[in-house]
């Protein structure tokens, strides 16, 4: 089946080659596969080391081992806990709420990977992995999803999926606020669409197996 992909240049760039082909299966971990493989809460500003040594001296002092790394928690405990005595500290409030959104957004994105990831096991466990798939478009929705996705610059490649393919819509994909048990439920949309209710430039493919690329088309600046 002949459809489109959106590669992320700089990624990869041997294995995407005009004539090459390629297999996709299991071991396979796609850019999504990657974010949920390495969601922590561990805090990766380097602008809170203030907050980190405050912490430290915390731990010290209540006789325990000082750390090398620090869940975003435990920097806003020692913000709450230092800020009443030094408002000074005031000042790192903006970066904590900053990182607190960005570990919110991923957490968000670790919950609803799962949920779907484990009600396909349970229910389409023939259908591709979100998360070790490979993600295509049609003419459709090209435009779509060259609007959408921000990864850096982009190259647009006519494939030919020789396997398995299965077409959606992120339009099917539950509501980011919704508990654990109730994404898991919504998902039945996604994963036994009835893509009659959905716009056509919406959907997308996720392919496993064999794949052929068969011509690098276009690039896209971000």
């Amino acid at each position: 089946m002949e459809l489109y992909h959106l590669h992320t240049k700089g990624i990869k760039n041997n294995v995407w080659k005009e004539k090459k082909e390629i297999r996709i299966d299991d071991s396979f971990q796609n850019r999504l596969g990657k974010l949920v493989n390495n969601f922590s809460t561990v805090n990766n500003s380097t602008n809170l080391s203030e907050l980190e040594n405050i912490h430290n001296n915390v731990l010290i002092s209540n006789g325990y081992s000082s750390q090398d790394k620090f869940n975003l928690e435990d920097l806003i405990d020692a913000f709450n806990y230092m800020y009443t005595v030094n408002p000074s500290l005031k000042k790192y409030a903006y970066e904590l709420l900053k990182e607190a959104r960005e570990t919110i957004l991923k957490a968000s994105v670790f919950k609803r990977e799962m949920a779907m990831e484990q009600f396909r096991k349970d229910n389409n466990i023939e259908l591709p992995s979100r998360m070790h798939c490979l993600y295509a478009l049609d003419e459709d929705s090209l435009d779509y999803w060259k609007k959408n996705l921000r990864d850096g610059d982009l190259e647009l490649f006519r494939i030919d999926a020789m396997d398995v393919v299965f077409k959606t819509s992120e339009q099917f994909i539950p509501m980011e606020q919704l508990d654990y048990k109730t994404f898991y439920d919504a998902s039945y949309s996604y994963w036994n669409p009835n893509l009659s209710k959905v716009k056509s430039s919406s959907c997308e493919y996720l392919i496993k197996g064999k794949v052929k690329i068969l011509e690098k088309l276009d690039e896209f600046k971000k």
